[in-house]
């Protein structure tokens, strides 16, 4: 199970390196591969760490998988640097490092930017409850979105999707529920393998059933029995983990 936590100072180097890595799919859909995430230096890290904070995701080997960074001025919580590794992604990863971020600065207003060309990142965070509210032309070939969520946006969008789960996956994403909404045995099989080896446990495909975390229906045996996430949740009586009082 992966985990976010703040980064500490010695996790900066290998944060850089995932960004290097995560950011080559944005530079290649913009044709410029001297993107500044790509430019940027451990020392102008080492400043926004300072200054703000960074979030790390971590896979269950330990290794970070994910992150994201943040810093508020002027009561306005600028949002950026948001990542995952190529070979994590479209599991929900983005969205729940957006939430934990948001936590850390819960009530606040949230700002973030990123390209027009960049359709899934403003999906994302369209899903999230961010709305665009400006738009920047840099040059002929690069125009930036602006956009923005206030804290009772956020409570607001957390509402109105019942797929965000508990811990702030979204459970849209997963393939154990897609393969249960569309009665998808080949990707039951194909699930249940990835999270045999991942977890060191046989998981069959007979238990790959799962209507969603917080959808009434059948769920996991995990979901619905064993995460302590949930579990905290329900018996608190809040619909994400940032609405803990």
């Amino acid at each position: 199970m992966v985990s976010i936590v703040k980064a500490e100072r010695e996790d900066l180097d290998e944060i850089l390196r995932l960004q290097y890595l995560a950011y080559q799919s944005e530079a290649a859909l913009l044709g410029n591969m001297d993107i500044p995430p790509l430019k940027q230096t451990i020392d102008e890290v080492i400043s926004e760490y300072e200054q703000g904070i960074i979030l790390k995701m971590i896979s269950e080997d330990g290794t970070i998988i994910g992150s994201i960074r943040a810093k508020e001025t002027d009561g306005t919580v600028h949002v950026g640097k948001l990542m995952v590794h190529p070979d994590r992604r479209h599991r929900g990863y983005g969205n729940r490092l957006l939430a934990e971020i948001e936590h850390c600065y819960s009530g606040k207003r949230y700002e973030l930017f990123t390209s027009s060309r960049s359709k899934d990142n403003i999906r994302l965070y369209e899903k999230s409850g961010y709305r665009e509210f400006e738009r920047q032309a840099m040059d002929d070939n690069l125009t930036f979105v602006y956009m923005e969520k206030t804290g009772s946006d956020r409570r607001i969008s957390m509402n109105m999707n019942d797929n965000i789960a508990y811990c702030g996956l979204d459970c849209e994403t997963c393939e154990a529920r897609i393969a249960t909404a569309k009665n998808d045995n080949e990707l039951r099989k194909k699930v249940s393998k990835e999270w045999s080896e991942l977890n060191g446990v046989e998981i069959t495909p007979e238990m790959i059933n799962c209507s969603g975390c917080r959808m009434p229906g059948v769920k996991t045996v995990y979901c619905d029995s064993l995460c302590p996430i949930r579990q905290c949740a329900m018996q608190k009586q809040v619909e994400t983990c940032g609405d803990c009082p």
